[in-house]
Order: structure tokens, then sequence, then C-alpha cells
């Protein structure tokens, strides 16, 4: 499998990943309504700008034997109020396409931000992922994430309550 760093030209690849991945993820995690509304043109649009940017994280794609997208990730420093001292990092994103979902293509994109987490010396790795998503639970504690009973509730993204749970992988014996 081949990753590397994305760009701005894959803004239109990732939106359609985001898109499906989430409609096929989501179903009654998140309201319907907001699912169905989901569009690949303004997804494709926050990419690009994000991708054109300067950002702390990096967003890698990983390619199919055509050389295509089939999924992405999104990890940097930790967002959360603990990690700001640098030395903890977070998975933001991970989407794959349904129809490539059980080819190893999240595996690799996860083992990437690991190899990475490692490389610039995170004493740990985060992620938030929804309470009810069970298959992404069970993907993250395949890979050694276990989770640390922080949790939130959110309805910034769909109006609607989210239930969250991070998870956590430690990376180095003197993490927090």
């Amino acid at each position: 499998m081949h990753i590397r760093p994305a760009t701005a030209e894959d803004a239109d690849s990732i939106a359609a990943i985001q898109v499906a991945a989430w409609r096929a993820a989501y179903v009654q995690l998140m309201p319907d309504a907001f699912l169905a509304h989901l569009s690949v043109l303004e997804r494709a649009a926050m990419w690009r700008k994000a991708l054109s940017e300067s950002s702390p994280g990096a967003t890698m794609v990983t390619l199919n034997s055509a050389l295509a997208p089939v999924g992405f990730c999104v990890y940097g420093p930790s967002r959360d109020d603990y990690g700001q001292g640098g030395n903890i990092g977070e998975l933001v994103a991970l989407n794959v396409l349904p129809s490539e979902w059980r080819r190893g293509y999240g595996h690799a994109l996860c083992d990437a931000a690991l190899v990475h987490a490692r490389q610039v010396h995170w004493c740990a790795l985060t992620l938030w992922v929804l309470h009810g998503n069970r298959s992404a639970r069970t993907f993250y504690e395949r890979h050694g994430f276990e989770a640390d009973a922080a949790e939130k509730h959110t309805t910034k993204l769909t109006g609607c309550v989210l239930h969250e749970v991070r998870y956590r992988k430690v990376l180095a014996a003197n993490a927090d």
C-alpha cells in the first residue's frame, strides 16, 4: 500500500471518501438528515482550504493499485487541554471508502500515524470516537488503544448530542 501526504489536489477525493464513510459508518449514530445533507462539494472546499494552509498536523492519503486515494487520516498535536505540552498527539480522523473496508487501508493509515507519533517523540496518541461506534472502537482496540475514561457530549457538528469517548495509546514510559 502506498501512503503519502495529502495535497490540495486531493481535496475532492478526500471529501468523497469522508462523505461516503460517514454515511456508511454513522447510520443510527448521527441524524439521518445530517448525513443526507452532507455535501461533497462543500467538504471539498473545506479540505482544499485546510490542505492549502499551514498546520501543525498532517493529512495522509492511502492509494489503491490504480494510485487513486481510497482513505485518509489526519493527526497532529493533541487538541485537548492536557496535551498542550506538546508531547501528546491526536489521531483526528481516519476514513476509508466503504467499498475498501477490511482491505488493510485503515490499518496502514493508523500505523502511519503511530510511526509519526514515535518519530516526533509523542508519549501518547489519543483519539475521540462515537460511543456507539462499536466497529471503530474494536478497530482502535486492535491497534492497542484503550478508552481512558474521558467522555464528552457535543452538539457542535450535527446539532444533536453526540456522545464521544477518548481512546489513548501510550507510546513511552513517561506519558502523562
